[in-house]
């Protein structure tokens, strides 16, 4: 399906016109006046006259949305940001479609689409995110949650872009400047810090108590004991980001998010609900959507129990699974071609990850690697409760799970499609068996790798712990069409800022290009990608 044609042509289009360039001021420059609009027809509030709600039914009409910008389940929303960007530059997915030619797959795409993973949060998070700051007045544990939501959201952003607005958004001006990428991590890890002393507070007070805002929490329905479970979780992952540029602050951040409780049960994974699962649409009705070759060759070498529910068997061929090299289109092939190749195995009411007990065990395995102290066990421990945690969220048999745990000869497998210019040989040997004689790289590669098959389609984390520690290591794409600006071994570092924060917040970003060095480029190092 054109789905992505279709909306940037409308935007084009729209733009053309004298009515449509009062709304871009809006919809284009993310970093506008949002306490006035509301991006959302479906959420009332009393400035649209419904004078009968109460602030609870204002507030809750507003979370939902919210909450889907963590993982988005609009279906162009969420093919043109988590499938077409984070879930192929993860290593999960591949769109197989070329859209006039060009793709986020071959490092081409146009700047319309390269601004999209900006402008959409920041749209449809901060226009009701203002909302709730004007009824709470800023205060309160509602308003505290819903900054836990921001944290989660924004992250996805910085991690993308480098410096975002962040600090500063609220005050209501059009033009909104830059935070430093280290100082959005502060903020956001002082954000966290005041949700989670505000969220447990207020739930040590009224749980067991009837909460009206309790019916409209999606992802953990009104349990916020959970939810501070999931941002002292939040927490951990942030300070990891920053384990090779701020290791005395990752550590401390790290060993405090422990200390405080983290996710340990498949019971208190983050996930929301959907009954029309965008990867499902995208795959199974429009044909724009394929498993990747990466993971296919990960799965495959490691006769991974996983792969059924993560795949559609290839060519209706039951137990047989192939995915599709990234960047495999030019111009005389069509999505078509791969028509019988291994779909994710989602369906309409499968629900969207956000985080999971499994990251949370390899978070800290990592952690202990590096000698943090995360709650008494050794990297191999958790490295081992991480695969059973994903292993059991998947129903996997014990006996299963315990040989693969210890199954110390298999490896990634090579590549091979129906074009042999696109067969390779597997990007890794990493085993699977923890070997507590190995150098600290060897260990990382294999607690990142399995973080990674455990956070299937949480491709923006992934990319992101890709270019922090090089791993998993990934197949090159098959047609780099960036004209020499991206590496084929590393990839994109980075995506460019909007062409709309140029229009309409210029100064702004130019100062944020000077933040990342001067140069607006795919090729970019964020921050906490240098390695030591």
């Amino acid at each position: 399906m054109d789905a992505i044609k279709k909306r940037y042509d409308f935007i084009v289009n729209s733009l053309r016109t004298a009515v449509a360039a009062c709304v871009a001021m809006l919809l284009v420059a993310c970093t506008g006046n949002f306490e006035d609009y509301n991006t959302d027809p479906y959420n009332p509030t009393l400035k649209d006259g419904a004078t009968s709600l109460t602030p609870t039914a204002q507030i809750g009409g507003l979370l939902e949305t919210m909450l889907f910008q963590m993982h988005h389940h609009q279906e162009n929303d969420s093919q043109m940001i988590d499938q077409m960007v984070g879930d192929q530059y993860g290593g999960y997915l591949v769109t197989p479609t070329m859209w006039q030619g060009t793709n986020f797959s071959t490092y081409n795409q146009s700047e319309g689409w390269s601004q999209i993973p900006f402008n959409t949060p920041f749209e449809k998070f901060y226009a009701n995110w203002h909302k709730i700051k004007d009824i709470t007045g800023g205060e309160g544990f509602i308003f505290a949650w819903a900054n836990v939501i921001r944290v989660a959201t924004m992250l996805r952003v910085t991690d993308t872009y480098g410096p975002i607005p962040y600090s500063k958004m609220g005050f209501g001006q059009f033009n909104v400047a830059y935070d430093k990428e280290e100082d959005v991590y502060k903020h956001m890890i002082e954000d966290l810090n005041a949700g989670i002393a505000q969220i447990s507070t207020f739930w040590g007070t009224n749980r067991g108590k009837d909460i009206p805002i309790a019916a409209y929490d999606i992802l953990y329905r009104g349990d916020f004991g959970k939810w501070v479970l999931f941002a002292n979780s939040l927490k951990l992952r942030l300070a990891m980001r920053l384990s090779n540029v701020a290791p005395d602050y990752a550590k401390s951040i790290a060993e405090a998010a422990v200390a405080a409780g983290v996710i340990v049960s498949n019971a208190d994974n983050a996930l929301l609900p959907a009954t029309d699962n965008p990867y499902f649409k995208a795959s199974d009705s429009w044909g724009d959507l394929r498993l990747g070759a990466d993971i296919d060759s990960y799965m495959n070498g490691y006769g991974d129990p996983r792969l059924p529910y993560y795949a559609t068997p290839f060519n209706n061929t039951p137990g047989t699974y192939r995915g599709v090299r990234m960047g495999v289109n030019v111009s005389s092939e069509s999505k078509s071609q791969y028509a019988t190749y291994s779909m994710p195995g989602f369906r309409q009411n499968s629900p969207m990850l956000v985080m999971n007990a499994a990251e949370v065990a390899f978070l800290r395995a990592e952690g202990a690697l590096r000698n943090w102290n995360m709650g008494g066990g050794s990297a191999q421990s958790f490295y081992e409760q991480g695969i059973r945690r994903s292993m059991e969220q998947y129903t996997v048999p014990v006996p299963t799970v315990e040989a693969y745990i210890n199954n110390g000869s298999s490896v990634p497998a090579s590549y091979s499609g129906h074009d042999p210019a696109t067969n390779i040989a597997a990007a890794s040997t990493i085993t699977i068996r923890w070997n507590d004689g190995d150098a600290f790289e060897k260990k990382l590669e294999r607690i990142i790798t399995q973080k990674w098959l455990a956070n299937f389609t949480l491709g923006f984390e992934s990319w992101s712990e890709r270019r922090r520690t090089g791993y998993p290591k990934l197949f090159p794409t098959v047609n780099n069409k960036s004209n020499g600006v991206v590496s084929d071994g590393r990839g994109a570092r980075r995506l460019k800022f909007p062409l709309s924060e140029y229009s309409r917040n210029s100064a702004n970003v130019q100062a944020a290009i000077q933040m990342i060095g001067g140069t607006d480029s795919p090729a970019v190092d964020l921050w906490w990608a240098k390695k030591n």
